[in-house]
């Protein structure tokens, strides 16, 4: 009937004492289930992305989620699910004197989003895109989407790979309208 989850990660790099990543992202959901396929969802979250201009972004919502689709078998086990809803969010950026300027913003948006889960014992596919659109206008919208793969190499031990793709039609100055991410790594399971 309830359940919920909390992810974060900072990130920050450096090279001859300058900074040249530094980003923190922590999101919270919580999801109760009232029916059938159908679940409603809280969710807040908190970031700063330098590489972005992003000072602060901070953001919570409420929305519907559905569960589309589900198979179990031997091979694994697949979902996919689709959310609406509505979240209020405030943006804060870095920008200095000499820039045009970005406005700061605080206003509603609708959030959409579809995930698609795929676990067996060897491996795991996971993919989650966001729309969030401002609601009157299309001015300020951004898509997110963050895909990741784990195979496992040994009992405690997995490979992942991960791709983060982020567009914004409107961002700060300077900023390209998307940002593409791609990370290799080892996952130990204690």
């Amino acid at each position: 009937k309830n359940s919920g989850f909390i992810i974060g990660n900072l990130t920050y790099g450096e090279k001859s004492g300058l900074s040249y990543i530094d980003k923190g992202f922590t999101h919270l959901r919580y999801i109760r289930d009232i029916f059938s396929r159908f679940m409603i969802e809280t969710f807040a979250q908190k970031e700063y992305n330098d590489f972005l201009r992003l000072k602060k972004r901070e953001l919570a919502g409420a929305g519907i989620r559905i569960h589309i689709l589900s198979s179990r078998g031997n091979w694994g086990n697949f979902n996919l699910y689709s959310g609406i809803g509505l979240m209020y969010e405030i943006e804060k950026y870095s920008i200095s004197s000499n820039d045009i300027q970005k406005e700061n913003t605080s206003l509603f948006k609708s959030t959409n989003y579809i995930s698609v889960n795929f676990t067996s014992n060897k491996f795991s596919v996971n993919n989650v895109t966001y729309l969030q659109t401002n609601i009157g206008n299309d001015r300020s919208t951004r898509i997110y989407s963050d895909f990741q793969f784990a195979v496992k190499l040994s009992k405690i031990l997995s490979y992942t790979a991960g791709m983060n793709y982020r567009y914004a039609n409107d961002p700060a100055p300077t900023v390209k309208n998307y940002d593409l991410q791609i990370k290799n790594g080892l996952k130990i399971i204690f």
